[in-house]
C-alpha cells in the first residue's frame, strides 16, 4: 500500500540530501527531486 510521503519544501534547495538507508550507521545520498521521483513524495512546508 502507497502511504503519503512528505519532505520539507526547502530540501529542494540543496544538489543532494542525505536520508536513512534502514539500518543503523547507513544513510543514501541523493538528490530531492530523484527521492520525490521514487516515493511519490510531496514538497510542503513542515519545517518551523
Amino acid at each position: 500500500k502507497q502511504y503519503p510521503t512528505f519532505i520539507d519544501e526547502t530540501a529542494e534547495l540543496y544538489d543532494k540530501i542525505a536520508i536513512s538507508a534502514g539500518a543503523r550507521g547507513c544513510q543514501l545520498i541523493l538528490s530531492p527531486q530523484h527521492l520525490m521521483e521514487y516515493v511519490g513524495a510531496q514538497p510542503c512546508d513542515i519545517a518551523r
